[in-house]
């Protein structure tokens, strides 16, 4: 049975109520914590940097030494045969 649904950030402090409503409706004699009164922070408005892996130093051509055709006996060559005649 669903009791309470909620989408997205803040409303902490009903949760909480709610959820203590849940724990002692299934056992009346349950001793719960007392609830935090440690004030609950907004989500900031800036979200945290992403982490990338360095795509504004990708290059598209290859390093020294390296090539961009698959070797004959490839499986790539194999699956696609279109590139086996290039």
């Amino acid at each position: 049975m669903v009791r309470h649904i909620k989408f997205g950030e803040g409303d902490y402090t009903v949760t909480e109520r709610l959820i203590r409503q849940l724990l002692t409706d299934a056992d009346p004699g349950v001793r719960l914590p007392r609830p935090s009164t440690r004030p609950i922070s907004p989500p900031s408005s800036t979200p945290p940097p992403r982490p990338t892996s360095g795509s504004a130093r990708w290059s598209t051509t290859p390093a020294a030494g390296y090539t961009t055709r698959a070797p004959p006996h490839s499986a790539i060559r194999r699956a696609c045969p279109r590139t086996a005649s290039r």
